[in-house]
């Protein structure tokens, strides 16, 4: 399914299919916490204090994605609204053809009356250009120290970092969308795109994000394999996590991520980094989970506050 069908298909929905849809969508995802918990026990889970660690890691990491997505906004209520969709809209990804799904309730969650479905459909082909462009960026920085600055890996990974430079203009992204129009009339004008401030400020906390991913798998695999490269784990995360996010099809980029991490971290061993791959899964979903209630209570909370002061 095309973000564009999962649009209208969310725009047109009855109350009760959108209950249906966040009701799939949380079995969904206890079902993957279930089936990754198996498979964390099957390898064996890490000391307590390193399991906090790389929770609190990927809980900011979520903060920062959700962040990165925000900055994209001018109004600062839709900035607020953008945020709480893009959380939310995380827990929708575990279903089948999971990426299109939350793309589609990212963006559905996002509009507001500031901001019209079509607008931020376009920020969204923004956020995640920028994600592909940060998430190049990360792991060509680390892994060309970490392979010893060799001469081709050097030239590879300058010529990733100044793509990625030259794609965070809004000149750029501009001729991107120019023609992008020339498929769809669904695609925003270029004048309605951010400025050069705000993308660049969105792809930094876009590169904050992998940091911070990254850092979390890194300590973890520490506890499997004393002897691997934290900067070299670091930057293949981020190009794994990108060839996982790319595979729209599959859910959360089941099996990519990991084939392409094992490839570009030969200093771990593959069952090092299998494990903690399995149980930064595991915590990630924990951490999307508790930021979702955690924001559903704030809102109620809130909510209750404002009817009482009425």
């Amino acid at each position: 399914m095309s973000p564009g069908l999962t649009l209208t298909v969310l725009e047109r929905a009855r109350p009760w299919l959108r209950r249906g849809l966040i009701l799939a969508a949380g079995g969904s995802l206890v079902y993957a916490l279930v089936a990754t918990w198996d498979d964390i026990r099957s390898h064996g889970l890490p000391q307590p204090g390193i399991v906090v660690a790389a929770f609190l890691l990927l809980a900011g990491a979520i903060g920062t994605a959700s962040w990165s997505w925000s900055r994209l906004f001018r109004d600062p209520r839709a900035r607020h609204q953008a945020l709480v969709g893009y959380i939310v809209s995380q827990t929708s990804k575990y279903l089948p053809a999971g990426g299109a799904i939350q793309l589609g309730t990212q963006v559905s969650m996002s509009t507001s009356s500031t901001m019209r479905r079509g607008e931020v459909a376009g920020l969204t082909l923004v956020h995640l250009w920028l994600t592909v462009l940060m998430g190049g960026a990360v792991g060509a920085l680390l892994l060309v120290p970490a392979s010893g600055f060799e001469p081709l890996t050097v030239a590879f990974g300058l010529g990733v970092v100044l793509v990625a430079g030259f794609g965070s203009r809004n000149a750029t992204v501009s001729a991107a969308v120019s023609l992008l129009q020339m498929l769809s009339n669904r695609v925003p004008s270029p004048s309605s795109l951010p400025g050069d401030a705000m993308i660049r400020t969105s792809a930094i906390w876009i590169g904050a994000n992998f940091l911070l991913q990254g850092s979390a798998l890194a300590i973890l695999v520490r506890e499997f394999d004393p002897s691997g490269s934290p900067a070299q784990t670091i930057g293949a995360f981020a190009w794994a996590w990108v060839a996982g996010f790319l595979v729209l099809p599959i859910p959360s980029g089941l099996g990519v991520r990991e084939a392409v991490l094992v490839a570009l971290a030969p200093s771990v061993t593959s069952g090092a980094l299998i494990a903690a791959s399995l149980v930064q899964r595991g915590l990630t979903i924990v951490a999307e989970l508790c930021l979702a209630l955690a924001l559903a209570w704030w809102r109620r909370q809130n909510r209750s506050e404002t009817e009482e002061n009425v």
